[in-house]
C-alpha cells in the first residue's frame, strides 16, 4: 500500500493546494449544476421524452405533484430491484401519509403507470397489505428520459462528472491529510 501511495499525485501535497483544488471544482460544479438544472426543467416542462399521449398523461401527472416524483422513483426502484413495494415502505421512505400514498398510487393505476402483486396463493389472499411497482409504462418513460438526459450535451455531462470525482477525491484527501497529520 505504502507504494501506491508514492504513485498517487495527490499523496505529496500539502493541504492548503488541496482546499484550493477542492474550492476549484466546487466552483464548477455549482456553475454546471445550474446549467444542468435549467436544462432538465425545460426537458420536464416540453416533455420531449414522450411520444405518445398516454406517456403525456403519466409525465404530467408525475411533475405536477410535491411526492409524485419521488413516489414514481420508490415504485420504479422496487421495478428495478424485481420486487414489489408497500404503502408502508413509500409513506416511511417519503415521509407522507398514507392517505397521500394512496390518491398518488390509484391516480398512477388509473395512468396505467402502476402494476399490483396478483394474490397466487392462500397466504397472499390473507395478507391485506397491498403490493405494487412501476408498471412497464412507467419503465420506458423512465428510459427514454434517461437516454434524453444523458444523450444529450455528452461532452458537458463528462465535464461535469469529472469535476464531481475529482472534488470527492480531494475532499477525501484533505480528510486523510488532517487524520494523518
Amino acid at each position: 500500500m505504502n507504494k501506491l501511495n508514492n504513485l498517487d499525485p495527490l499523496h505529496h501535497m500539502d493541504s492548503n493546494i488541496i482546499n484550493e483544488l477542492i474550492k476549484y471544482h466546487f466552483s464548477r460544479i455549482r456553475y454546471f449544476t445550474c446549467c444542468r438544472e435549467i436544462e432538465l426543467f425545460n426537458q420536464k416542462e416540453r416533455l420531449l421524452h414522450c411520444n405518445t399521449d398516454e406517456e403525456r398523461k403519466v409525465i404530467e401527472y408525475t411533475n405536477q405533484g410535491r411526492y409524485t416524483r419521488a413516489f414514481s422513483r420508490v415504485t420504479l426502484k422496487a421495478k428495478l430491484e424485481n420486487r414489489y413495494t408497500s404503502l408502508h415502505e413509500v409513506t416511511s421512505t417519503l415521509e407522507i401519509s398514507n392517505r397521500q400514498a394512496r390518491d398518488i398510487l390509484y391516480n398512477f393505476r388509473d395512468l396505467g403507470a402502476m402494476e399490483f402483486k396478483p394474490k397466487q396463493n392462500e397466504q397472499d389472499k390473507r395478507d391485506k397489505t397491498l403490493y405494487f411497482r412501476s408498471a412497464e409504462l412507467s419503465l420506458r418513460i423512465f428510459n427514454q428520459y434517461l437516454d434524453y438526459i444523458y444523450n444529450e450535451n455528452y461532452d458537458y455531462v463528462i465535464e461535469y462528472l469529472k469535476d464531481a470525482i475529482s472534488l470527492m477525491e480531494y475532499k477525501k484527501k484533505l480528510k486523510d491529510y488532517e487524520v494523518t497529520s
